[in-house]
Order: C-alpha cells, then structure tokens, then sequence
C-alpha cells in the first residue's frame, strides 16, 4: 500500500470528512466569520466524537492538528477575505 494510502486511514476524518470540514470553513468565512484554529478544532473534535465515541480521545485532536490540516489543504482553503457585512 503506497504511504499516501496509509497515511490517510491513521488520520482522524475520512476523506468525505474532510471534504465536510473545508465546504463548512469556506462558506462561515465567505459569510465574514471565519474560523479560528480553536473553532476548527471544536468542530472536527465534535466530529470525531460523533463517529469514534470512547475511541477518540477526551483531549480531541493534536494541540498542531489545525495548523497541519490548514497547510495540508491550503490550496483548496486559499485565503478568503471576509466581505463588509454592509454589503452582505
């Protein structure tokens, strides 16, 4: 099995998962509210619990795991920048 492969079944979301969590970051910051790394650790942490119950951990994800996540993924997460809620 190629390493990529590997990697991604020891990661905490699935690649549909994943999918979820970047749409969802995406649309709250294209509304002016983007998340901070502490939100986006809450929601994948709540997403986790949902799917792993007592097999995930009580102290969630890594104190790291949304700054690898948001390097891994910035080509897709870019940089959006929040509109005046004036205009919204």
């Amino acid at each position: 099995m190629p390493k990529s492969q590997s990697n991604v079944l020891k990661g905490w979301l699935l690649p549909t998962e994943v999918d979820i969590v970047i749409n969802y970051t995406i649309e709250v910051a294209s509304h002016g509210f983007p998340l901070s790394h502490r939100w986006l650790r809450e929601h994948v942490n709540s997403i986790c619990r949902a799917w792993l119950g007592a097999a995930f951990p009580d102290e969630g994800v890594g104190k790291r795991w949304t700054d690898h996540f948001v390097e891994k993924f910035l080509d897709r997460l870019g940089t959006y920048w929040a509109r005046p809620l004036d205009n919204a």
